[in-house]
């Protein structure tokens, strides 16, 4: 069963920073770019604990799935 990101309890606002650093690094030139530049390390740290969240979210919802 698919589910909406939003049943998951993901934050979808926390991740479209996170999508517009990868988003640049496909092209190159301007490789890893927010729309002001690079993340900050702040940034980044934060970028990355969110994506370890989602993470969890998704392998305990694919466990349920897989039961």
């Amino acid at each position: 069963m698919i589910k909406e990101i939003n049943d998951l309890g993901i934050d979808e606002n926390k991740l479209i920073p996170i999508n517009e650093v990868y988003k640049e690094s496909r092209y190159p030139g301007e490789l890893g770019l927010l729309p002001d530049g690079m993340p900050t390390d702040e940034q980044a740290k934060e970028f990355i604990e969110y994506a370890k969240e989602v993470k969890t979210i998704i392998l305990k919802e694919l466990k349920k799935d897989n039961k």
